[in-house]
């Protein structure tokens, strides 16, 4: 009896580790408790706002801190720093100036040459300080305490790693991956083998992984980084996506074509990230244009074959011009009823509860399982979830 297609398909946004802090102002989370000792959520908001508005002008991918601004988690460190007593060597261009602030040079465009205007910026312990004198120091450390034991990288990463391989699917995609340092081994450990589709910064981009007893691949893959923009063969793929941005602002889709062992039947593959909302000029006209380049693609390089799309399209239901481009190549929208109904959400925290995250397959495919997306009202991360999405999940089958 010949053996039918069947697998599942795991796609989560992970929150890299270079984003997920609760000392980021727009991230940044305190108890309801906190927030009524503050005198409610108008006190917190403008708190919020205070110290967002020193984070963007000072230590948000400040070139005049620091040569290089990838290396923003440094500055990161400085901003939730409780007091400041050494400037970190990557913070090349910068000096202390107090126990709660830095000092910088912002040269003159007229005369580079010389050092420039010196900026002094305050870091969050010292605003909370200033802000709340009575409670400032308290709440300093009531953030740096859900820092610790819910952001914490070395805490998140096992239980993503958790979440990834007790959904039992064949096929994992991992938005926001920046880690493949030390989360390849552990997926080959597993019984996975994989890539890391490279943004342009070299640090942060999409992860793929595929179970090895269960898929294989048409061609040998020289490395399991598949680079910015980077082709190996005609089955791997990591294409820019061409926004009218700086390189380092772009995404790439990854793109990769396996064959599923047991029957033979050659099937394509798409990480998918598409631009935060936050970065449209005109509605959505990046994400659309996004949404069209990949499908010049995809018909360029898959055709009529099988396919599966998945990732974060930062995209609401109620935005769905994002997504005619697949929809016109015949792909169906695996969550589209369920991404509708009330209080579906696959992200949830502070400032928003939205459903951003899909899967998109070829007509062939038959649904047989897939994951709720009725989540609780809760934010997250917390001390259970890792991420700031849920992840979506979906068994797969072509009889």
């Amino acid at each position: 009896m010949a053996a039918n297609l069947s697998f599942g398909i795991f796609t989560y946004n992970m929150l890299a580790s270079s984003l997920g802090s609760n000392t980021i102002p727009w991230v940044l989370e305190i108890s309801p408790e906190w927030i009524t000792r503050l005198g409610g959520d108008a006190a917190w908001k403008s708190i919020k706002a205070t110290l967002s508005e020193e984070y963007k002008a000072h230590f948000h991918k400040n070139t005049h801190t620091q040569k290089d601004p990838n290396k923003y988690q440094t500055t990161r460190r400085i901003w939730a720093a409780e007091r400041i007593q050494v400037i970190p060597p990557e913070m090349d261009q910068t000096e202390i100036a107090g126990e709660h602030s830095i000092a910088y040079y912002v040269p003159d465009k007229d005369k580079p040459e010389e050092k420039g205007k010196r900026v002094v910026a305050t870091t969050m312990a010292g605003l909370l300080a200033s802000e709340l004198p009575k409670l400032g120091p308290e709440l300093f450390a009531h953030i740096m305490s859900v820092e610790n034991t819910v952001y914490n990288w070395q805490i998140r990463e096992p239980r993503i790693m958790k979440r990834s391989l007790d959904s039992g699917c064949s096929v994992i995609m991992l938005e926001e991956y920046d880690q493949h340092a030390s989360m390849y081994p552990q997926f080959k450990q597993a019984g996975f083998e994989g890539v890391f589709y490279s943004g342009a910064s070299g640090e942060s981009g999409q992860g793929f992984f595929w179970k090895t007893d269960e898929w294989e691949t048409f061609e040998p893959l020289p490395s399991s980084t598949l680079c910015y923009d980077e082709t190996v063969g005609t089955t791997f793929f990591n294409p820019e996506l061409r926004e009218n941005m700086p390189a380092l602002d772009r995404r790439t889709f990854g793109l990769a074509k396996l064959k599923h062992k047991a029957t033979g039947t050659p099937v394509w593959f798409g990480t998918v990230h598409l631009m935060t909302k936050s970065r449209e000029q005109n509605k959505t006209d990046v994400r659309t244009g996004e949404t069209k380049y990949i499908r010049e693609i995809l018909e360029k390089h898959v055709g009529d074959g099988l396919l599966v799309l998945a990732g974060d399209f930062n995209t609401t239901p109620h935005e769905s011009v994002v997504f005619e481009p697949f929809l016109e190549m015949g792909l169906n929208n695996i969550f589209g009823q369920a991404s509708t109904e009330p209080n579906a959400a696959t992200s949830v925290n502070g400032v928003r509860r939205e459903f951003i995250d899909y899967v998109f397959a070829s007509k062939q495919f038959h649904v047989d399982s897939k994951a709720d997306t009725q989540p609780g009202p809760e934010p997250i991360p917390s001390l259970t979830e890792p991420s700031d999405h849920y992840p979506l999940w979906a068994r797969l089958s072509v009889q």
